[in-house]
């Protein structure tokens, strides 16, 4: 695990965010560590059917929505709550204190922020610095691993991507055009898990991030802190279906 800061005051919550606003890092906010991991493997295991999800999903996707590549098509299928390997990521931590703190922690579980070094990482795709893949050293796709499967289904491409990632060790992340909003005002961004188990992931993300630990009673303060610079349900989730349901938290929560 990496280095372990613990934050009891907002004083000391202002002063930490304005250093980490000056990192080159990422960061996921969580309430409990079941959080850290994809949703494939978080509550229960179907990794095994990893493909069997992609395919079925690449079948009916098409009636709704497009996609340029397969990691555009995998950004896709994460953003609307289908179960994947890819983690969600910012790059700004108020963005992933937001989420941390959002819901209230569970009775073992705590409000965690990883920030995770970029020097730490490898860019499997970057929708800005290439199109459609980014040719690199760290890369395991390049434009002429693709000219001949323009037709080929994205999950296969998939499938063929991950096991690839399988026989690596590094951390790797993805950032695809953002196709809303949403992703756009999150500021968001992947880290790709090589192998798909807890234990793996957990050994290279939170091995290499520093973990920020917040004091549950400062929860609400901080909540608020945030809710008057911008970071809240209505500005991080625009979208009429998440404002609905953000009214429905507050009222539920008894918050104003």
């Amino acid at each position: 695990m990496g280095s372990v800061i613990r934050i009891k005051t907002l004083v000391e919550l202002k002063q930490l965010f304005d250093e980490l606003m000056e990192r080159n890092a990422i960061f996921r906010g969580v309430n409990n560590k079941n959080q850290l991991y994809p949703k494939i493997i978080r509550d229960n295991d179907y990794s095994k059917k990893e493909y069997q999800i992609l395919k079925t999903f690449e079948k009916y996707y098409g009636l709704y929505s497009t996609a340029n590549n397969c990691w555009e098509f995998l950004a896709l299928a994460q953003h609307c709550g289908l179960m994947t390997r890819l983690i969600d990521f910012t790059s700004n931590p108020y963005v992933a204190l937001f989420f941390c703190l959002r819901n209230a922690k569970g009775k073992d579980g705590e409000y965690i922020i990883y920030a995770l070094d970029k020097t730490n990482t490898n860019v499997i795709y970057d929708s800005i610095k290439s199109e459609p893949y980014f040719n690199s050293k760290t890369a395991t796709l390049t434009l002429d691993d693709m000219a001949f499967q323009i037709d080929v289904p994205y999950c296969d491409i998939l499938n063929k991507e991950f096991k690839k990632l399988s026989k690596k060790t590094g951390i790797y992340t993805a950032k695809p055009n953002y196709r809303n909003q949403r992703m756009l005002v999150q500021q968001g961004l992947f880290v790709v898990p090589t192998k798909l188990t807890k234990e793996s992931v957990e050994n290279r993300i939170a091995e290499k991030s520093q973990i920020i630990i917040i004091d549950d009673a400062i929860r609400a303060e901080a909540l608020l802190y945030l809710e008057k610079l911008g970071y809240d349900e209505f500005h991080l989730m625009p979208d009429l279906d998440n404002i609905c349901n953000e009214i429905n938290h507050r009222i539920i929560c008894g918050l104003k």
